[in-house]
């Protein structure tokens, strides 16, 4: 994001803008994968998915973990498909 933010678990980003018309993505949600302390300073590996608008309305609405539970349901956590169908 920037210096002064960064991105972290549960976190969305509204990539509309970006997103080809051949893509159904729309959006990404963050999740904190692992996390480990070097040297007093904390790091994280973060996975990244990319999600439908109607996906990323439904994380903002009900959160992140909720929609990340939906997309383990339907078998497609995690991999993302910038042609599947929204599972809301």
């Amino acid at each position: 994001m920037s210096l002064a933010a960064m991105f972290d678990d549960g976190h969305t980003v509204d990539i509309s803008e970006l997103a080809g018309d051949e893509s159904s993505l729309r959006g990404l949600v963050i999740e904190r994968y692992a996390a480990v302390t070097i040297d007093n300073a904390p790091y994280a590996l973060l996975r990244v998915h990319g999600i439908t608008a109607e996906e990323l309305e439904f994380a903002t609405r009900k959160g992140s973990e909720a929609l990340l539970k939906r997309l383990k349901a339907r078998g497609v956590y995690p991999n993302t498909d910038i042609r599947r169908r929204s599972v809301i």
